[in-house]
């Protein structure tokens, strides 16, 4: 079946029905927001989040009235305004909106990540996340991956400043002894313990 976004040009098709509930395949969140279609308890299927950013992830649509839209992880549709988009997948940097490419600021969205989950994955990218200042709650970690397989560079923390209460960063790193692991390098990263510092490292390749 074809699909009109809200301008009435066609973008996407309709995708599949899986245990009962119809699918429906997006390129980026904008299509999936437009779409004149959907129904509560259909999903978007989307390809990115943004065109060129990655971030692909399964959304639901759900009846706009029963959640509060926050531009990350909760979106309001205008195809239909009686309808919102929430994230099913575990949040990551890019499927909440997160760009990686050492300019836009990451801080946000990690932020919003952090009043969500108690945990960050960071996949490897080949730029690094710009992030000012997050403020870590207490038990919070982050993950980093250095998986060659899927990225050259690895992870890169850098000009990184983490502050809050019982912070607990943990950067996760390949061993990098073959071509499948590469280690990730931190630079510049500061972290605070209820406003004291607690870890510090200027350059750690």
């Amino acid at each position: 079946i074809k699909v009109l976004n809200s301008k009435g040009d066609q973008v996407y098709y309709s995708g599949s029905v899986e245990n009962n509930v119809n699918v429906i395949n997006f390129a980026t969140l904008q299509d999936a927001v437009e779409n004149t279609s959907a129904k509560v308890g259909d999903a978007a299927n989307l390809a990115e989040r943004t065109t060129g950013n990655g971030g692909g992830a399964m959304w639901d649509y759900v009846d706009a009235t029963t959640v509060t839209v926050n531009g990350f992880n909760i979106i309001a549709c205008t195809g239909s305004n009686t309808l919102a988009l929430v994230l099913r997948d575990t949040p990551t940097i890019p499927n909440c909106g997160g760009i990686a490419n050492g300019v836009f600021d990451n801080a946000p969205v990690i932020q919003h990540i952090t009043t969500i989950s108690n945990s960050l994955f960071v996949k490897s990218v080949f730029s690094p996340y710009k992030v000012s200042t997050v403020a870590l709650p207490r038990n919070f970690t982050l993950y980093g991956n250095s998986k060659f397989g899927d990225y050259t560079n690895g992870i890169t923390a850098e000009g990184m400043h983490f502050e809050g209460d019982g912070v607990n960063p943990t950067f996760t790193m390949g061993d990098g002894v073959d071509s499948t692991q590469r280690r990730q390098t931190i630079r510049n990263l500061r972290v605070f313990n209820d406003g004291a510092p607690c870890l510090r490292v200027d350059n750690a390749p």
